[in-house]
C-alpha cells in the first residue's frame, strides 16, 4: 500500500506553471504621469502603516520615504519624486530606479520586520537615440 501511494505521489503530473509574461502581455495597462510620483503613492493605497516623506534642501532631488507603524520606523528608502510604491497587506512593493537612467528593479519588503522579501530586475530598453526633425 505504501509503495502504491509513493508511486502515485511521484508520478503525479506537476501543476502547470503560471506564465507571468503572458499574463502581463494580456493585461490592460494604464499610465498617468500625475500618479507616477512619490507624493501620489504616499497619499493613496495606504493601509495601517505610516508614510513620511522628507526632502532636505541640500539634496533637493532626493526624497527619503520612511514607513512605520505604532510610532516606530520600520523601513526607509531614498528615492526621488518619481519613486512609486504600494502597500498591500504588510508588504511594501516599490520601484528602485534612477530617473535619468534606463532599467529598474521591483522590490518587496515585509513591513512587519523590515526584511526584503525579493527583488527582481525589469527589462530595459536602453538608450534611445533622438532623431532630428530638421
Amino acid at each position: 500500500m505504501f509503495t502504491t501511494l509513493a508511486l502515485m505521489l511521484t508520478t503525479a503530473a506537476p501543476a502547470p506553471a503560471i506564465d507571468y509574461q503572458k499574463v502581463a502581455d494580456e493585461t490592460a495597462w494604464k499610465w498617468s504621469d500625475e500618479a507616477a510620483t512619490v507624493g501620489h503613492s504616499a497619499l493613496t493605497y495606504q493601509t495601517s502603516f505610516d508614510v513620511r516623506l522628507e526632502v532636505k534642501a541640500e539634496k533637493a532631488r532626493e526624497v527619503k520615504v520612511t514607513f512605520g507603524q505604532d510610532g516606530k520606523d520600520v523601513f526607509a528608502i531614498t528615492g526621488h519624486r518619481y519613486t512609486v510604491f504600494r502597500i498591500s497587506g504588510d508588504t511594501l512593493y516599490y520601484a528602485s530606479f534612477h530617473y535619468g537612467a534606463s532599467g529598474a528593479s521591483i522590490v518587496a519588503v515585509d513591513l512587519t520586520s523590515g526584511k526584503q522579501l525579493w527583488k527582481t530586475q525589469l527589462k530595459a530598453l536602453g538608450p534611445i537615440p533622438l532623431t532630428s526633425t530638421v
